[in-house]
């Protein structure tokens, strides 16, 4: 039994930096899951730029799209941190 010592000092700062910096990384799962929203901008038949939510798939399979931006949501990985 007895006091703290110097391996208890070290054990106990050790064991409360480790909890803080996986806690860091573990409540950050959640966020590195989400994908980005995007808005798709487009020429339509008449010439016009339409400008459409549009997903990532769809932006890399199809050529129709002229520009894009990421939507700024909540739920985008824009606002991750």
């Amino acid at each position: 039994m007895g006091g703290f010592g110097l391996f208890q000092y070290l054990n106990t700062i050790l064991h409360f930096v480790g909890l803080y910096s996986f806690s860091l990384f573990w409540m950050s799962i959640p966020y590195f899951q989400l994908s980005p929203e995007y808005l798709c901008t487009r020429v339509d038949d008449l010439g016009q730029l339409v400008t459409e939510p549009c997903s990532g798939r769809r932006l890399c399979q199809t050529n129709d799209y002229i520009s894009y931006t990421v939507k700024e949501s909540d739920l985008s990985l824009t606002n991750w941190n």
